[in-house]
């Protein structure tokens, strides 16, 4: 029998524990562990997890209007029930991290629609695209605002992200521009009818309309993050939370489990130098195992009561 596939994806997974367990490593090598569980001790923790749980919804409720709006335009018929109860059991996967959580969706909502997986992962992807660039147009708009005098933009951190979001811009144009013209290639021809499917027929409206929903989401992150670390006496001015707080969010959808160690040393390395990284580290790690335990909650929930209403 081959096993070569599942001892593939074995050393896969075992290679994103060991990148989030040496960033956790590298992380408390810089900032003891004792003085972050000292700072989580003085959090207000009952403040913090009302923040948590407001946030987790608010989130399940615009993640699932986008992804109805998506499936109904590029599947069409699918109910909103159908939507909303899918992506509430894929807050089972979403808790483990972003990729499984939308690989989960994909799965479930080609079950209940009848459609090839691969259909609907290609809808997923392209909210992927969409999100990407919603993510990184706060930087972006940052950058071309800001006054050269901004004592955020004259920060060391701020120097780094010029380059970065310019090959982030570079990959995105190219892509779209891959699906905009109709190119005579054979992989195109082979990818708009499965995972390309999506990205072939959207039209700029709908590359709008998608951008314009994720960036509210991410708009929310960051509002929610800003109460979050108030919680623990981090003082962060929401406008700097608005420029590079989406840059810790993008590094949470690496696929370490449980977003843990990327997120941690995102936020270490853009606020760290500039506030109690005790404090910054005490809040990132309640936040990312509390609202995972939130998520995984809400999907717990949605999967036992699809298993009542089958009987």
């Amino acid at each position: 029998m081959n096993t070569s596939p599942p001892v593939g994806k074995f050393r896969l997974r075992f290679l994103w524990w060991l990148l989030a367990a040496l960033i956790l490593v590298m992380v408390f090598l810089k900032v003891p562990l004792d003085d972050v569980i000292a700072a989580a001790g003085r959090g207000r923790l009952g403040r913090f997890a009302a923040v948590a749980v407001t946030f987790t919804l608010a989130t399940y409720l615009l993640d699932s209007c986008v992804h109805l709006w998506l499936f109904r335009r590029f599947l069409p018929p699918v109910g909103a029930g159908t939507v909303f109860r899918a992506r509430g059991e894929s807050y089972l996967l979403l808790a483990l991290g972003f990729v499984y959580g939308q690989g989960g969706m994909a799965y479930l909502m080609s079950r209940r629609t009848g459609k090839p997986v691969t259909e609907t992962a290609g809808v997923l992807l392209f909210l992927m695209l969409n999100n990407l660039m919603a993510i990184i147009a706060f930087p972006t708009l940052a950058l071309l605002l800001l006054a050269p005098d901004s004592g955020l933009r004259s920060s060391a951190e701020w120097r780094q992200i010029p380059l970065w979001l310019a090959g982030t811009w570079v990959v995105c144009a190219a892509v779209v521009l891959f699906w905009a013209r109709d190119w005579k290639l054979p992989l195109r021809d082979r990818l708009k009818r499965g995972l390309g499917s999506t990205i072939d027929r959207a039209r700029p409206r709908d590359y709008a309309i998608v951008i314009s929903l994720r960036a509210l989401q991410a708009l929310s992150w960051c509002c929610f993050s800003w109460l979050g670390l108030g919680a623990f006496g981090v003082e962060i001015p929401l406008g700097s939370l608005l420029v590079l707080g989406p840059i810790v969010g993008l590094s949470a959808a690496i696929p370490t489990p449980g977003r843990l160690g990327t997120s941690q040393g995102a936020w270490l390395l853009l606020f760290g130098a500039h506030y109690d990284p005790a404090r910054i580290l005490a809040f990132s790690l309640c936040w990312t195992v509390g609202v995972n335990l939130c998520r995984w909650l809400l999907g717990a929930a949605f999967v036992a009561a699809s298993r009542l209403d089958s009987k």
